[in-house]
């Protein structure tokens, strides 16, 4: 799971440095410009790997859509407790 994190943020970093290495290019100093984009790959890799962790996450409700169950028995068996503390 974490390689294809991995993997599908190497992609989003190549994309995104090229696209800002085409539209920034110009004549300055080429091992200045390589090492900044490597600098600016590197920290787009590792903020989208932590985005598209995040975002994975489970998806699973935490809130139930349908609050009420009816139980084996037959008794209405409540999910999660809604009553107030008082």
């Amino acid at each position: 799971m974490l390689s294809s994190y991995l993997f599908y943020s190497l992609i989003i970093s190549i994309i995104s440095t090229g696209s800002y290495a085409v539209i920034t290019s110009d004549k300055g100093d080429i091992s200045y410009r390589k090492s900044e984009y490597c600098t600016i790959a590197c920290i787009i890799m590792i903020v989208s790997v932590i985005i598209l962790f995040i975002s994975s996450g489970n998806k699973t409700e935490i809130v139930p859509v349908n609050m009420d169950k009816v139980s084996m028995n037959g008794n209405l068996n409540k999910q999660i407790n809604n009553t107030p503390p008082f």
